[in-house]
């Protein structure tokens, strides 16, 4: 478990020392919200004896510490008399042939202070106090601008995978329809999977955001500073849940392409092989008849009789691979 402490106030960001005590973090609070700011407290794959800890010491809310406990949460705004609680899924790039792993980030937002939780699921998770150094939250409008700092970086990326997932999309639908090659099954299932998680993190979050707009004014020094930046996120978030939809609805497109392009595969083929073996059973048949222990059988008694039987053989073949080639069976 890593964990970090920080006072974030208008004449500057302090940092605490590693060894704050997280048991009694109200002097660091009183501290931040006399200077006007706020004090943020970060952890990474705490266990559950650590959230426990936690939940008394910052009067968590027991089914939002469970939360953080346990991970595998869907993405989330829920409003508790105690904090704002938030779940965000952090989308990042796991090195694996394209494939986007998820983390997820847990914020409780309290007056005057912000806790965060990471759960990396042994990935590389964000570093988010080079977050907020790069986008520089307003400590004048309380820790839910901290908060929008981290969920706007969240979807930020959300924007670059999605605009990845759609060069994916792209050149797979080339190579779908491509006549030289014989699909990507492989790269179906890739992108799918990673259409996926694209749409789960981000359509949650949207309703979420949407629905609980409201809430972040509770824990805002000055509401209109936080407000613009909020609407914007949310327009951010909808318009991301839109695109993603979109690349599934495609790719849906495109699988039914694909399926429909391997079934007409298929009964081609299958055209080809009847072909084939009719003109096979051409001189099978007329085997099997003068193979028969008759001596009556036509042009038996004549002597160039097995070269006609051959001529007329070779003269239906004929007759059946032009009328097969000339419905494309062939």
């Amino acid at each position: 478990m890593q964990r970090f402490a920080a006072l974030l106030t208008p004449s500057g960001d302090e940092p605490l020392t590693s060894d704050v005590t997280w048991t009694e973090p109200r002097a660091p609070i009183r501290a931040a919200r006399e200077a006007g700011g706020f004090a943020w407290f970060h952890l990474i794959d705490p266990d559950a004896a650590a959230m426990e800890t936690l939940s008394g010491a910052f009067g968590l809310n027991p089914l939002a510490a469970e939360d953080a406990a346990t991970g595998r949460q869907q993405p989330k705004v829920q409003r508790f008399p105690e904090h704002l609680f938030i779940v965000l899924w952090d989308l990042v790039a796991t090195g694996h042939q394209g494939r986007v792993g998820v983390s997820e980030v847990f914020l409780f937002i309290g007056e005057g202070w912000l806790l965060t939780v990471q759960r990396t699921k042994g990935m590389r998770c964000t570093d988010l106090a080079a977050v907020l150094e790069r986008r520089r939250p307003d400590p004048g409008a309380g820790a839910v601008a901290a908060a929008y700092a981290i969920m706007a970086d969240a979807v930020t990326r959300y924007s670059q995978v999605t605009a990845d997932v759609e060069a994916d999309l792209e050149q797979l639908e080339e190579r779908i329809f491509d006549p030289g090659t014989r699909g990507d099954v492989e790269g179906i299932h890739l992108v799918r999977q990673n259409i996926g998680r694209i749409d789960r993190a981000v359509s949650s979050l949207a309703a979420s955001l949407a629905a609980s707009r409201d809430h972040f004014g509770d824990f805002a020094f000055e509401e209109q500073r936080v407000e613009p930046f909020l609407r914007d996120l949310i327009d951010d978030v909808s318009g991301t849940a839109t695109l993603a939809a979109d690349q599934a609805r495609a790719l849906d497109a495109v699988v039914s392409s694909y399926e429909n392009r391997i079934a007409a595969r298929q009964n081609q083929d299958m055209r080809t092989i009847s072909a084939f073996a009719a003109l096979l059973a051409i001189p099978t048949v007329v085997a099997g008849f003068y193979g028969m222990n008759f001596d009556t059988m036509p042009l038996m008694q004549w002597q160039y009789g097995w070269a006609v039987v051959i001529a007329i053989v070779v003269v239906l073949d004929l007759l059946a691979f032009w009328a097969f080639k000339r419905r494309g069976w062939l």
